[in-house]
């Protein structure tokens, strides 16, 4: 018989876009082979806008797996805490909770405000790993805005699907998150429509999972498509991980091996390659853009 996995939150430290838009801890280009610069600044804003998405979507798990820990965080952080609700007991399925951060309610210590609401009904156990293993959230005027980041209030709408899903062996560690027309809108009208799927596997069991920390080791695998309108460019892109060489943090900030496509409408197609050496610690990766490969450096610097 299978173990259940202890599952429970805590202080998300980023790994950047862990969970959404395919890990998106993307290159800050010190020397590009990009003739177009004012279309550079577009994508990488863009990706960088995705990086967001990402870091809010890894923190609201843990607060999905365990819905008081946004209170207590925020009480911890001398923030104020919001109201969450429930239509049913704990145990009843389909079960509705709602996370109220009312007109803006800030933790400090992260940088991060929040206002609006976040509504996730589970159908069924999520320490479970059956087909009814998985929540679906969505928004009601759900903005946040991250100032570690340098974003201002974006608009979150659309909807995820989180599952826990089973595998062949302990531990039981694998999530697949499922994007459907996950809209994140500035206040100035530019966005990201983002559609797909991550899948993400911790590979230690060491019960901190999902508590996102650079001390643990994870394997992404994923494909995103989105449409993309910033500084009045239209464009579209889709995100990929190579199946055959995934994602992988391993006690490092940055990601240290896996290879990632981005390839758009409006421009030619990157590859990254994060390195090959998973117990090698390192902020650099090598992007090619017809071709050419440069040495980068991460995160991504979109100012």
């Amino acid at each position: 018989m299978r173990k259940k996995t202890l599952l429970f939150g805590g202080a998300v430290v980023m790994l950047g876009a862990m969970i959404l838009v395919s890990c998106n801890k993307s290159a800050e280009i010190k020397s590009t082979p990009i003739a177009n610069s004012t279309t550079d600044k577009v994508i990488k804003r863009t990706i960088s806008l995705q990086e967001l998405a990402g870091a809010d979507a890894s923190e609201q798990l843990s607060y999905a797996l365990d819905p008081q820990l946004a209170v207590s965080e925020a009480v911890n952080s001398g923030s104020c805490p919001p109201i969450i609700t429930y239509d049913n007991p704990e145990g009843v399925y389909p079960r509705t909770v709602t996370t109220d951060y009312g007109f803006s309610c800030t933790y400090a210590a992260a940088g991060i405000t929040r206002s609006g609401k976040v509504i996730r009904t589970y159908y069924g156990d999520m320490t479970d790993t059956t087909s009814l293993s998985y929540y679906v959230e969505t928004y009601d005027n759900y903005y946040v805005k991250n100032a570690k980041l340098g974003w201002d209030s974006v608009r979150v709408e659309g909807s995820l699907r989180m599952r826990h899903e089973s595998k062949n062996k302990d531990p039981q560690t694998a999530y697949r998150e499922t994007f459907n027309n996950r809209k994140f809108t500035e206040i100035n009208g530019d966005y990201v429509i983002a559609n797909g799927v991550t899948r993400l596997v911790k590979r230690e069991d060491d019960g901190f999972y999902p508590q996102v920390r650079v001390q643990g080791r994870f394997k992404l695998t994923g494909v995103t498509t989105a449409d993309a309108f910033s500084g009045g460019v239209s464009y579209q892109y889709t995100d990929s991980i190579d199946d055959n060489d995934p994602i992988i943090y391993k006690h490092c900030e940055y990601t240290v091996a896996g290879t990632r496509y981005i390839n758009f409408s409006n421009q030619p197609a990157w590859k990254i390659v994060y390195g090959t050496l998973v117990n090698e610690c390192d902020d650099q990766a090598e992007l090619t853009i017809n071709g050419v490969t440069t040495t980068v450096t991460l995160p991504i610097d979109t100012w």
